[in-house]
């Protein structure tokens, strides 16, 4: 099974910690910086491996997050790939699964959000 991987900014390792205990908990593998590196370890080239073999994509967004240029990389990557695999768009979602937005999606009556 694919893993998900998780985008967030180090200074959410803790609200992170939680989602991936939950996540694995139900037999979800999780990719997460946080417990994948050591200091020294070559970063982007993991990540990027991380993000193109993933089933599914989570970015933990968090003023921290917004401000973090590794979170902006690692969601133009994704994006990069999820167009390369012919997909569309991006669900945002609020804690407790209610949809948000669907970025990239087609509108009624044509173009995108």
């Amino acid at each position: 099974m694919p893993h998900v991987f998780i985008s967030h900014s180090g200074k959410d390792d803790e609200v992170v910690a939680r989602i991936r205990r939950t996540l694995e908990g139900r037999g979800v593998t999780v990719w997460a910086d946080s417990v994948r590196f050591a200091g020294g370890d070559k970063l982007e080239p993991e990540i990027k491996h991380s993000i193109e073999t993933a089933g599914s994509f989570i970015t933990v967004l968090s003023t921290n997050a917004v401000n973090s240029a590794w979170v902006a990389r690692e969601i133009k990557h994704a994006l990069k790939v999820q167009k390369k695999r012919g997909a569309r768009g991006l669900e945002c979602r609020r804690q407790g699964g209610a949809a948000l937005h669907r970025a990239g999606a087609p509108r009624p009556g044509g173009g995108q959000r």
